[in-house]
């Protein structure tokens, strides 16, 4: 799929951050992503259907941990991935 690598890098550096504010748990918080597959580390194995509505399923599961500022803060985290792929559909909620 055109763009997989961009949209890997994105959940990636997400729960890269997310990591460090939850350790582990945010692996698993994460893991119930349906079409999405990971390792216990975080890293992305295979992604499937929409992966617009991956990242908003992510960023949901996120805010319903630790409140809306959690989307927030990684608006300014994946300002350079943005722009390195600029043609990508994400959700509005990291525009």
């Amino acid at each position: 799929m055109e763009n997989e690598q961009a949209y890997k890098e994105i959940i990636e550096k997400i729960l890269e951050s997310k990591i460090k504010l939850f350790g582990y748990f945010a692996v698993r918080v994460a893991k119930g992503t349906p079409g999405l597959e990971l390792d216990d580390y975080g890293k992305v194995i295979s992604i499937s259907g929409s992966r617009k509505e991956i990242i908003r399923y992510i960023l949901l599961k996120f805010e319903d941990k630790s409140g809306e500022v959690s989307t927030i803060a990684l608006r300014s985290l994946l300002v350079e991935l943005k722009s390195k792929y600029s043609g990508i559909d994400l959700p509005e909620e990291l525009m």
